[in-house]
């Protein structure tokens, strides 16, 4: 089970527009943003925006940060996109590596939620590793081979499937790895070898070393 973490005493979250004009015209900021400092410390003052700011401020109290995160995108309405870059995708590999390393079952109900999330949207997707159905199907391979159950690499296949369809009408860079047909295609061989397929350049890639 991972520890709480608690904000220490002393850090003062405030809106930048709260500031002394001298102090706030020092700062490269935004409307909206907040200063985090430790007036007491040397710490060096971070200017962030205001969801992050209400993020930290939730650490106020003892919180670990999947339920500091979990409970600000509840209380937020926020929704992640599906998409490997910018989403749900992307997180799954992220839980499946902290259930399999601290066996926490939240990491594993969180790797199952994300991998819906990427399966289940339906909004129209470029074909693509980066922003589109290959990498979401990466993420579901992913799932797949920590779990051990086949509706998930049946779930893959099908956006593969997705992705071949998508790639060929238009890809953001023709013969990319991340952005157009390469990546495509080197899912559509690993699909069907599951053990072994791995997101390019980002798992390891699950193969004994050839090197001694």
């Amino acid at each position: 089970m991972l520890g709480s973490l608690l904000l220490p005493e002393d850090v003062v979250i405030v809106p930048v527009s709260r500031l002394a004009p001298g102090m706030r015209d020092r700062m490269e900021h935004e409307d909206g943003d907040h200063c985090v400092t430790r007036p007491r410390s040397r710490t060096t003052t971070t200017v962030v925006d205001a969801r992050t700011a209400a993020l930290l401020e939730r650490f106020r109290t003892p919180s670990t940060i999947v339920d500091a995160v979990v409970a600000f995108c509840s209380a937020e309405g926020s929704d992640l996109r599906a998409s490997w870059c910018n989403g749900a995708a992307g997180h799954v590999p992220l839980w499946v590596l902290a259930h399999a390393l601290l066996g926490d079952d939240r990491f594993e109900h969180l790797a199952r939620g994300a991998a819906w999330t990427a399966y289940e949207d339906r909004a129209g997707a470029p074909g693509d590793l980066c922003c589109g159905y290959a990498g979401r199907a990466y993420a579901l391979l992913c799932l797949h081979r920590h779990l051990g159950e086949p509706v998930w690499l049946a779930r893959a296949r099908a956006l593969t499937d997705r992705a071949a369809a998508s790639i060929e009408g238009y890809a953001f860079r023709r013969e990319s790895l991340y952005k157009g047909e390469i990546g495509v295609a080197l899912l559509a061989a690993e699909v069907n070898d599951p053990a072994h397929a791995r997101m390019p350049l980002f798992e390891g890639e699950g193969r004994p070393s050839a090197v001694p």
